[in-house]
């Protein structure tokens, strides 16, 4: 919770209190006060200069999103002119990629990275990509890619389970040695500048399966397309 206060005077300045920037989901409450005496003042808030529906000496903005970004001012409803200096809100707006820690996989299975993605509301989703590290650029912003929702040829090893809403899984078929390396999620939507690409990505490590001690005392049948999650020691 932020909570944020003006103090209405001859000259009012408003102050901020709290730490850091507002981001995407918090909540703000504006308070305006009277310093000088004044009976029952009634207050009204601008944001940008126009009006705002809200009336009374607390503004509450629920669940910010970066729409709430602006100047915000607080004025006595019977005096207009005694108002505060403005307020500049600029709520970051959420860009961000989620992976799980590092994979370790065994050669020969199906890998599933599970990964989300956020991004400001007022933007849509029309890219998505995967790259490895192996060979894409230091950025992640050129190709070659392992996916791309735009190219018409699809892989039988790097298939997209997610979407473009939120969802960026992928499932990686048959890994092999090769398939080691940091995988990074990228994506780009109807505006210019509104690409992302979540840096660092994640790690797969492919290795065997190994068994410890001087002889086995097990064995395990795996049939083709199974899909398993290890934590086990894996070596080349």
């Amino acid at each position: 919770m932020w909570t944020l206060s003006c103090s209405l005077k001859a000259l009012p300045v408003i102050s901020q209190s709290g730490n850091g920037t507002p981001k995407e989901g918090d909540s703000v409450n504006l308070t305006c006060a009277v310093n000088c005496s004044h009976s029952s003042p009634q207050f009204g808030w601008f944001k940008d200069s126009e009006h705002l529906p809200t009336s009374g000496s607390v503004l509450h903005l629920p669940a910010l999103t970066v729409e709430d970004s602006g100047n915000y001012s607080c004025a006595l409803k019977t005096d207009k002119t005694v108002r505060s200096e403005t307020l500049s809100i600029n709520v970051e707006g959420g860009w961000d990629v989620n992976y799980p820690g590092p994979i370790c996989a065994v050669r020969g299975l199906n890998v599933i990275i599970s990964c989300n993605y956020f991004y400001p509301k007022p933007f849509k989703v029309q890219t998505v990509l995967w790259c490895s590290m192996k060979s894409a650029d230091a950025h992640s912003l050129n190709p070659p890619y392992v996916y791309n929702s735009r190219s018409p040829n699809s892989s039988d090893i790097f298939q997209y389970a997610g979407d473009k809403q939120s969802n960026c899984t992928l499932s990686i078929r048959n890994v092999q040695f090769s398939h080691s390396a940091e995988y990074r999620f990228r994506f780009l939507t109807n505006k210019y500048d509104g690409k992302w690409t979540g840096d660092p990505g994640v790690t797969l490590e492919v290795g065997v399966l190994m068994c410890l001690g001087q002889s086995p005392v097990f064995t395990v049948h795996l049939e083709e397309d199974d899909s398993v999650v290890y934590s086990a020691v894996a070596g080349k």
